[in-house]
């Protein structure tokens, strides 16, 4: 655990930047998907970010030290065109039902990845692009980013109601971690998809790996989760 810790708080900045240049692209390959699993509109203009970052990542941007320059505005121009095609009129930080949900359904991945990252020996405070000095759980805030097209499917199918949730809509929304995932062309669902991107980073900080398993969105299913 002193090794892992160590080797986590070294972690060369070129390796952090492509890592987060592999968990951006995902997440932006999710947000593509779930448009196309809601069938709604702007899968290509949201695609079109994605093979923006794609250039850029045979470039020596990285190596330069000038990732931020064009990661974060792609992430970003991503982030406002998919959610222009998802839901045209919500503004993400008014208190509205669909809002509540995605807040809701966030934090329930977030607590997940937090548990995720305790157990396996990780400082949580310690993120791979989040560096907030007073948030204590950076990593999961960076490990969270392809996980949130899941939590809009499952918001998105729920019925608009009020900004305080009843139980049943907690109760659905939590429903998200029995979700079906892909990671390396294996079906397994978002809980298990935490566990193995936590390893993998762990992995990936001691210099065992050069990359880490992300999950892929799939059309909706939930899982039957098999307890021993």
């Amino acid at each position: 655990q002193s090794l892992t810790m160590r080797q986590q708080v070294y972690l060369q900045k070129e390796r952090a930047d492509r890592l987060w240049m592999q968990i951006v692209k995902r997440k932006i390959e999710n947000q593509a998907k779930a448009l196309d699993c809601l069938q709604l509109s702007g899968v290509q203009k949201v695609r079109t970010f994605l093979r923006m970052l794609e250039e850029k990542e045979g470039t020596n941007a990285i190596a330069e030290n000038d990732f931020s320059f064009f990661i974060d505005p792609l992430e970003a121009g991503a982030a406002k065109a998919y959610f222009e095609f998802l839901s045209p009129e919500m503004k993400r930080r008014e208190e509205t039902p669909f809002n509540s949900r995605l807040n809701y359904g966030y934090s329930i991945i977030r607590n997940s990845l937090i548990r995720a990252v305790i157990a396996a020996g990780l400082i949580p405070a310690f993120g791979i692009h989040h560096q907030n000095l007073y948030n204590a759980f950076n990593l999961a805030d960076d490990l969270i980013e392809p996980f949130r097209p899941c939590v809009d499917l499952v918001a998105f199918s729920m019925e608009e109601t009020h900004t305080k949730l009843s139980r049943e809509e907690r109760r659905q929304l939590a429903g998200v971690l029995s979700m079906a995932v892909l990671i390396n062309d294996k079906k397994m669902t978002v809980l298990q998809a935490i566990e193995n991107i936590v390893n993998d980073y762990r992995k990936y900080i001691l210099e065992e790996t050069d990359a880490i398993c992300l999950p892929l969105l799939i059309p909706f299913e939930v899982m039957t989760l098999i307890k021993e």
